[in-house]
């Protein structure tokens, strides 16, 4: 098969709306825009069961999301040779091109996580015979592997099943455990809820207790839980890319897309959950909101829905109600019992035998091509009644910008609403035909009525009089029998605010004519002449011959709830210290802005505080709080009034103002960065000297949504700070460029311990009297599978950013040590080892049992490890630096001072720090020369180090005429490239271990 063009994409997915499915469906639309392409997007509901061929003639391409559909429908896909992706499940059976979550990537960081916390006694919940857990308890064992974990007795909890109740049972085992562990990994959060909430039955908190972890982000009361989760827009751009380049190449390979996982913190995490209830038939003797007319039961309330075109877009310029039907060789096929388009509904009695077709031709094309112009999405969703297939609704329409599919849920939400109650349509149907429905369904409304507590209210629409309970008349402040009587009747409309009536008399029509759910708020006049809010449902009751008789409802006071949503809205929308809009209302305004004037250029300008993180520290979170409110008064003196400015984040701002030219831009911009550096002594009485970066993003010049503009504003920012801080960069597309590179390498690093791909040279350290070896520095180094060789220059400062500098720092220090050992017992030398210790790692918690637990397996006599600590790692957190540092002296630990010389607080240092030696940093050495003031600086580095007892190493010495001059200093150790680069550990033995080489050559 040949190269083939792809115009048309199909996607079965078993819902399209919610987090995980709506997200995903959402990102596919957006890039099927982009890339021109129509999307018939089906829903399938019940997972693994769909088979239909719908559509199957009028795409090109084919992509299932999870195992939406069934073997069969598979084959045929196949057969037909339809290039098919497959997103979040592997189809052993069948060579399927997939893209899924990297469970193994997934892994590595919650064990990250938990060793970075000291977590390591840790268990596993889930169910094995589920293709995706059982993958992720398999990178669970080789986790425990790789960090050298000893596994536990009880290390799995093989679960039957993959839900809440599943957890449940997942803690029934575990608080049996005789060794309880530290951790529990989920298989998803599913099972995780089940498991947190069956531990609180048995008085265990989580995570003072254990520490629950889980797969697949999804949203939870348990703020106490960490998730890893993958990207939707990471799935739908994979799986087009893929569906492309198998178009092209067909005879290529199957290919398995993996994709990164990102780690979670529930307690900030919004999202709503990935997996959504699915579609229910209904239970004959549970309609107890059915609503039936005899004539129009089956009206679909499509028309209602092309009628809010001007709401939710051009998503619905076409419409039908579709019914399976099978013919006489039992194949399916599709009657269409109803169609619109244009607004007005089409005669199907007129379009005779063309109301029917084939699955695989739906829908017919001269269908659409009357009223759609250029079709971009069409969705299916289905009417399942008593779990078989009825039939479904099919809406198509077009995408005239990236922007209308904001609203793309908002439209799925009200096509599943029409779907679902035509299934109670359908079955309400059915049982008028069998004589069961109307007068108990009646019956037991009533009875509910007078046992409920709550405010109620029945409306006969023959004599249009309403009646109301007593909880409801004394909402309205009729206490007082005499003033309940008096009112007992009073109309439906009589004491609500008029300019609520309107809305009000529509939603009920709405509801007993198209069968829309009947929930609605309004005002109304109380007793005491106040006006309160109240919130009303509905059900409207027909008789045994279908007809509506009266509307059964209850109401509810709900005055403080809208006031405490409005303070809730203005305190979501606000940041409450300096009176900003916060970063929900950015996008927002941006997009209005755009919106309002598209031909007007606009600057976003986004403001970074430098140093911010260091005043807090120095002066406390008050002072903070203080700069924040001078900038924020800063910005209202600078700005114009019709420029737009917010608190975006903890020190950043971004501003959006209308501009002529990139110029002005930068002008603006630049007045800014002049404003915010100034002293704060005398604006707040602050001893500190503040400056900020500013980058700076041009619609349309840069980018034209509201996303795009304030990354791209946010990547020029942090350009900034990287070349220094307090100036202003206009974004450039190599900005881009050099982020992708570092994201790329963040990605991988993270991979890195477990991949296997980290390794450590030594460069020695002589003594330049005797030119014998003292000792070797352990350096770190990292080849990439992906990306081949990485600078530590490159990967170094972003696993300081990331936080992975603590992982890596430990994985230094055990092969450092295991390295060491070795040498002791095939050498029987004795040299010291150094490695380098970063701030992060002294913050963390867990540094000195660590240490210590690796400095026991490797059974190494502390004394001959050296750490080397910086001058600017030492004054971070003094006080809790010079704690651990004495600590880990005290164990026999050696600690040497790195890159001496070079910063503001040296001297004072040498007294506070519990050192052994001093590295004078290798700037000194460059341009050395007898009797310069680099010699001078470092003679009398060297004298200082003497007296106070520490071993003085010249770090970076390069030349013979330098080793000559370090000589004259009477420095104790050199380091450099006059004696050796850094060596593999092999090189190093061979030229430094071996008889024939124990002893180096000597210069000079």
């Amino acid at each position: 098969m040949g190269a083939k063009t792809i115009r048309s994409v199909a996607v079965y997915t078993p819902m399209a709306h919610g987090f995980y499915y709506g997200q995903l469906c959402q990102h596919l639309n957006h890039l099927a825009f982009e890339l021109n392409l129509e999307i018939h997007m089906i829903c399938t509901g019940n997972l693994g069961r769909y088979d239909s061929e719908l559509s199957l003639n009028n795409v090109d391409a084919v992509i299932s999301i999870k195992n939406a559909i069934g073997k069969s429908l598979i084959n045929t896909i196949v057969n037909k040779q339809i290039p098919l992706i497959s997103i979040g499940h592997q189809y052993s059976e069948h060579q399927i091109d997939c893209v899924i979550s990297d469970n193994r990537d997934g892994l590595a960081q919650i064990f990250a996580y938990l060793f970075e916390r000291g977590y390591q006694q840790i268990t596993f919940a889930g169910d094995l015979d589920c293709q995706e857990i059982n993958e992720r308890y398999h990178a669970f064992m080789e986790c425990q592997q790789a960090y050298q974990i000893v596994p536990l007795a009880n290390d799995l909890i093989n679960l039957k099943g993959q839900s809440y109740s599943a957890g449940n049972q997942a803690a029934d085992h575990l608080v049996n455990f005789e060794d309880a562990p530290q951790a529990v990994i989920c298989g998803n959060d599913l099972i995780a809820s089940g498991l947190i909430d069956r531990l609180a039955h048995h008085s265990w908190r989580v995570p003072e207790d254990v520490c629950v972890v889980s797969f697949e982000a999804q949203q939870s009361d348990h703020s106490n839980r960490v998730s890893v989760s993958h990207d939707p827009f990471l799935l739908a751009e994979f799986a087009i890319e893929q569906l492309m380049r198998r178009a092209e190449h067909p005879e290529q390979g199957q290919q398995t897309i993996l994709v990164e996982n990102k780690l979670l913190n529930s307690a900030a995490n919004d999202d709503p959950a990935f997996t959504s209830k699915g579609t229910k038939a209904l239970n004959l003797l549970e309609l107890s909101n059915a609503f039936v007319s005899s004539d129009e039961n089956l009206h679909s309330g499509l028309e209602e829905l092309l009628s809010l075109k001007k709401q939710i877009g051009h998503f619905t310029e076409w419409a039908c109600l579709a019914n399976w039907q099978r013919n006489n060789n039992q194949r399916p096929y599709i009657k269409i019992i109803e169609m619109h388009g244009d607004g007005s509904k089409l005669d199907t009695e007129v379009l005779g035998a063309k109301a029917f077709c084939r699955a695989e031709d739906f829908p017919l094309n001269h269908w659409l091509d009357k009223y759609v112009v250029n079709t971009a999405q069409i969705l299916s969703f289905p009417i399942i009644v008593n779990n078989e297939a009825w039939g479904f609704i099919c809406v198509a329409g077009s995408l005239h910008s990236p922007e209308q599919l904001a609203l793309y849920q908002q439209f799925v939400g009200l096509v599943s609403q029409l779907a679902q109650r035509h299934e109670r349509d359908v079955l309400e149907t059915l049982a008028i035909q069998q004589g069961k429905q109307s007068d108990r369904l009646q019956r037991r409304l009533q009875a509910a009525a007078q046992k409920s507590t709550g405010g109620l209210w029945e409306w006969d629409l023959a004599t249009d009089q309403t009646t109301w309970n007593d909880r409801a008349l004394e909402m309205l402040g009729f206490t007082s029998p005499e003033s309940q009587s008096s009112v007992r009747n009073m109309g439906l409309f009589d004491r609500m605010n008029t300019l609520d009536r309107a809305v009000v008399q529509k939603r009920i029509a709405s509801h007993i004519k198209h069968g829309m759910p009947l929930s609605v708020n309004f005002r109304m006049l109380c007793n005491d002449k106040t006006t309160r809010w109240f919130a009303a449902t509905g059900e409207v009751i027909s008789g045994f011959d279908g007809r509506p008789k009266r509307v059964i409802g209850s109401i509810q006071d709900v005055t403080e709830k809208r006031r405490s949503d409005q303070r809730f809205k203005m305190m979501a929308s606000y940041d409450a210290l300096t009176g900003l809009p916060n970063r929900s209302m950015v996008s927002d305004q941006l997009a209005q802005q755009i919106r309002r004037s598209p031909q007007q250029p606009l600057a976003v300008i986004q403001i970074g505080l430098d140093r911010f993180k260091h005043l807090n520290n120095q002066h406390g979170h008050e002072a903070g709080d203080k700069l924040l409110r001078h900038v924020t008064t800063i910005l209202k003196n600078s700005l114009r009034d019709h420029d737009f400015y917010a608190r975006f984040s903890g020190d950043e701002f971004v501003c959006l103002c209308p501009v002529d030219n990139q110029r002005q831009a930068i002008v603006t911009a630049n007045r800014l960065l002049n404003k915010i550096e100034q002293p704060l002594h005398d604006a707040l009485d602050i001893d500190f000297f503040v400056t900020a970066s500013i980058g700076i993003a041009l619609y349309p010049d840069h980018a034209d949504t509201p996303a795009d503009l304030l990354r791209r504003a946010d990547m020029a920012m942090h350009q900034s700070k990287a070349n220094g801080k307090n100036q202003t960069s206009l974004y450039k597309a190599s900005i881009q460029a050099d982020r992708n590179t570092r994201a790329r390498i963040d990605n991988e690093l993270r991979k890195a311990i477990i991949s296997n791909e980290l390794s450590l040279v030594y460069q020695p350290q002589i003594c330049p009297v005797t030119n014998k070896l003292t000792g070797v520095e352990a350096l770190i180094r990292w080849h990439s599978k992906e990306l081949g060789e990485i600078s530590p220059a490159e990967f170094i400062p972003l696993a300081e950013e990331n936080g992975q500098i603590v992982e890596l720092g430990y994985w230094v220090l055990k092969e450092a040590c295991s390295t060491l050992k070795k040498w002791q017992k095939t050498f029987s030398t004795h040299i010291n080892m150094s490695v380098n210790v970063s701030a992060a790692q002294l913050a963390n918690p867990m540094f000195l049992k660590t240490v210590h637990q690796i400095l026991q397996v490797s059974a190494i006599n502390p004394k001959y490890i050296t750490m080397e600590i910086t001058e600017s790692t030492a004054i971070a957190d003094m006080d809790n630096v010079r704690s651990i540092l004495e600590q880990l002296s005290q164990h026999g630990i050696q600690i040497s001072l790195d890159d001496f010389g070079t910063g503001f607080s040296s001297i004072s240092l040498l007294r506070q720090l519990p050192l052994t030696s001093l590295k004078i940093d290798r700037s000194f050495f460059n341009e050395l020369k007898r009797d310069s003031q680099d010699w001078l600086i470092i003679k009398a580095i060297q004298e200082l180090g003497s007296a106070m007892g520490h071993k003085v190493v010249a770090e970076g010495v390069e030349t013979l005429a330098q080793l000559d001059l370090v000589r004259e200093l009477e420095c104790d150790v050199v380091q450099g490239y006059v004696y050796s680069q850094p060596l593999a550990q092999t090189a190093l033995e061979a030229s430094y271990f071996l008889p024939q080489d124990s002893k180096i050559r000597s210069f000079g």
